[in-house]
């Protein structure tokens, strides 16, 4: 995949904080629920912007990131989500 950083405006974590925001009461009762997420911004040859959200229920207890990276590569494909930049100039 060769999807490149997308180093400008909008800030990653001020539309992280929007989309946070706006599924409170819709995906959890308060984005303060969130304890642990994983987050990329880059550009790609499509025109629009696309979030993948995938929410896992964690037990109250020390994280296992084993069990994390798990679900993270079980339920998010990314490729599949993405269109790559056809020209690596931009």
């Amino acid at each position: 995949m060769n999807c490149l950083p997308h180093t400008t405006r909008p800030d990653a974590d001020n539309l992280e904080k929007f989309l946070n925001d706006a599924l409170n009461g819709v995906m959890w009762k308060d984005d303060s629920q969130i304890c642990w997420l994983l987050r990329t911004k880059t550009i790609t040859a499509a025109t629009t912007g696309e979030y993948i959200v995938y929410v896992a229920e964690m037990k109250n207890e020390a994280p296992d990131y084993e069990w994390i990276l798990q679900e993270i590569k079980e339920n998010i494909r990314i490729e599949d989500a993405i269109k790559p930049v056809e020209d690596e100039t931009i």
